[in-house]
């Protein structure tokens, strides 16, 4: 009789430490700019040894390119659709997600959402 809570517990362990969000989009300043890390929409992930990763990119951005890409996010996220292009990245707006805008840098793609640049234009404008 006290397997079964205990079969319970155990399974709500397990769900909840894989339901465990991992991020989805974080800057780190350095010297040599701000390093934007992403989680790569563009892949399920992979085994590695038997341990299941996911794909990240990463973008390095000068600060005031930064605030450049900021500003076309947050005019882009007001749109219906759209694109615009850059050198090391470009920005997607679709009309199927109203709150999200879709970062490409290469062959990896990071998502951000209305609420995130909101955040990061605060936290670089100042």
């Amino acid at each position: 009789m006290t397997r079964i809570p205990l079969l319970l517990i155990l399974i709500s362990f397990i769900s909840t430490a894989q339901m465990k969000d991992t991020y989805t989009l974080k800057t780190i300043d350095r010297d040599d700019g701000v390093h934007i890390y992403f989680k790569n929409n563009n892949s399920d992930g992979f085994y590695l040894d038997g341990l299941f990763l996911y794909s990240y990119g990463k973008l390095i951005l000068p600060l005031d390119q930064l605030l450049i890409l900021l500003d076309d996010a947050s005019k882009l996220v007001r749109k219906q659709d759209g694109v615009i292009e850059n050198e090391l990245y470009t920005l997607e707006k679709f009309s199927f997600d109203d709150e999200t805008v879709f970062l490409v840098v290469k062959d990896k793609i990071g998502s951000l959402t209305k609420d995130k640049i909101k955040e990061l234009k605060k936290r670089y404008e100042d």
